[in-house]
């Protein structure tokens, strides 16, 4: 399995449809009503696993990623879009597994992952963004505490929380 470390515990790692582990975080995810229920504020992460699109993907865009502990420990998911190269700028969806919200690891991981995106000097991001529903205050207090900064209202009502390179936080 190929990690990619985004700070001392936590990891992705590019979702597989084969992989045992995987398809138990997407379908805890899937089963979560805040996350893919009548309450939730993101999509089916198990439909995702089975998109021809991001199986033959290479390279850090475009993929959706499991959040690992210890590399070994699925606790969420995090999906780094393909590169818009308009304005060079990605956007970030995410979700952690309900017993390891409240605990930092999306704050980190999106400070780690942020840092990585920053870092690659061949496609030199410039602009990271998350769309946050307005109803998800924890997800908008996570975006906050990661250095991301309310910019905006899309014309679908979410709310844009958006980082550049020179307002990230290092850790």
């Amino acid at each position: 399995m190929n990690f990619i470390d985004v700070n001392q515990n936590l990891s992705l790692k590019k979702l597989d449809k084969h992989n045992n582990k995987d398809i138990w975080l997407a379908e805890t995810l899937d089963n979560d009503q805040k996350v893919f229920g009548s309450e939730g504020f993101l999509y089916s992460i198990k439909n995702i696993l089975i998109q021809p699109y991001y199986l033959n993907k290479k390279g850090p865009y475009g993929i959706p990623y499991g959040i690992y502990y210890d590399h070994k420990n699925p606790i969420g998911y995090l999906e780094v879009s393909d590169i818009f190269t308009e304005n060079q700028t990605v956007f970030l969806d995410y979700a952690l597994i309900k017993e390891q919200r409240g605990k930092g690891y999306m704050c980190n991981t999106l400070i780690g992952t942020s840092n990585k995106i920053f870092e690659d000097k061949i496609n030199k991001v410039k602009k990271i963004e998350l769309m946050i529903d307005p109803d998800n205050i924890d997800s908008k207090k996570t975006a906050s505490n990661a250095g991301f900064t309310y910019e905006e209202h899309d014309e679908n009502g979410f709310e844009i929380y958006q980082l550049t390179k020179n307002k990230r936080i290092q850790k």
